[in-house]
């Protein structure tokens, strides 16, 4: 299963949204981008173990 991202391009680089979650992040470079990203997504779905929140599952593929 995977977390989709919306990535945009503005004038000082990039910066990319979580589809599922509420996440954000940004970068100067897309390789950058694709690193925050997944420390992004880990950091947001880090929970302790006596917590209750359930996170949305990812979305079927997305086209486009």
């Amino acid at each position: 299963m995977k977390y989709h991202f919306k990535v945009h391009k503005d004038k000082k680089g990039f910066w990319a949204e979580c589809i599922e979650l509420d996440c954000l992040t940004q970068a100067e470079s897309k390789e950058e981008l694709v690193a925050n990203m997944q420390e992004a997504l880990d950091l947001h779905l880090a929970e302790p173990e006596n917590s209750n929140v359930l996170f949305p599952e990812p979305q079927a593929d997305l086209k486009g």
